[in-house]
């Protein structure tokens, strides 16, 4: 195994350890929300229907305060959890190429990330470049307002309690429950890739590039697949996470001079070990034609099996196009 397969393997079996961190911490922190649910179930049964308008501003301030308290436990995992991802990027250079001493990062760019905009993070349609602090802090504020304007509605409804209380269950514990989860995740992703990213940086003398990884399996999103293969100057171009949920990880290209000698690349996939150069387009079209048409939906996989290539399924910036685009952009092909 050289170099490059190496570094492949080794990063996608640290974004494994990544997601699972994540979820620990998103468990954690989001472990006081049934609580939440009793103490406002508790309220809404002591307190007249008359009143409930006015409770629903204390219920939404109960959820964003339960949520003030995920953000300061999420940083500080995300405080801890930087430099020893810088600690895993440097070691991993030095394991996988022919070079024992390495750039190291600086403890201050550690603790800067969570103010490191994630350069290329698309959002629906839009291409946008939040923070993690900016992405922490909406937290729970859309299900809050949801909630509030539930009990308001129930108070001129004349709704039971009960009623009310099965009908807010969701959006506190479960709706809430995702909504930290996702943003953990994402979180975790962007500051493993930005402290990987510091190493990078530091080490620009052995290295060509960066190049993107997709995982090679159906829940793969098209603009992960438009990315994966792609290699970005090291300090330029976009980086992952690419979305909410993204699994994408960012790859140093070693210089020919200072890697392993190669024998047999390969790189993960849900069936197993494949060639280190198969992208996303050459792993889709060896599923068979059902597969496709659930990882991209009939019409795409038809267009796909017709010989447009996955990464024409999005723009330039990799936003997924809807179907009357791709209409337009190749009536041929739809």
């Amino acid at each position: 195994m050289g170099t490059q397969s190496y570094i492949i393997d080794q990063i996608t079996n640290r974004s494994i350890d990544v997601i699972r961190v994540a979820n620990n911490t998103a468990a954690s922190s989001s472990s006081g929300l049934f609580s939440l649910y009793r103490e406002i179930q508790a309220k809404l049964k002591k307190t007249p229907s008359s009143q409930w308008f006015r409770l629903s501003n204390d219920i939404e301030a109960l959820l964003l305060n339960e949520m003030r308290g995920v953000v300061k436990e999420v940083k500080a995992d995300l405080t801890e959890f930087a430099p020893i991802e810088a600690r895993f990027a440097e070691n991993l250079l030095v394991t996988a190429t022919t070079i024992d001493t390495i750039g190291r990062t600086p403890a201050s760019i550690l603790a800067t990330f969570t103010k490191a905009p994630i350069n290329h993070f698309v959002d629906k349609k839009k291409v946008t470049t939040p923070t993690v602090d900016e992405l922490l802090g909406k937290l729970g504020k859309t299900n809050a307002r949801l909630i509030r304007n539930l009990v308001r509605d129930a108070s001129l409804e004349g709704r039971t309690a009960q009623q009310v209380s099965r009908d807010i269950r969701p959006l506190v514990v479960n709706a809430s429950r995702r909504e930290i989860q996702s943003v953990v995740l994402t979180s975790f992703n962007h500051y493993s890739n930005q402290a990987k990213q510091a190493v990078y940086s530091e080490n620009t003398d052995i290295l060509e590039g960066v190049e993107i990884v997709a995982t090679l399996d159906s829940k793969t999103t098209e603009t992960c697949m438009f990315y994966d293969g792609k290699v970005f100057p090291v300090n330029s171009g976009p980086r992952p996470p690419f979305h909410y949920n993204c699994r994408s990880q960012a790859v140093p290209v070693v210089k020919e001079k200072f890697r392993i000698p190669i024998q047999g690349r390969t790189r993960a996939s849900e069936n197993g070990p494949v060639d280190a150069s198969l992208t996303y387009d050459g792993f889709l079209r060896r599923q068979s034609k059902e597969r496709q048409n659930e990882i991209l939906g009939p019409n795409r996989a038809k267009a796909f099996r017709d010989g447009l290539p996955v990464g024409k399924f999005t723009n330039n910036q990799g936003v997924k196009l809807t179907l009357n685009q791709l209409r337009s952009r190749y009536p041929d092909k739809f």
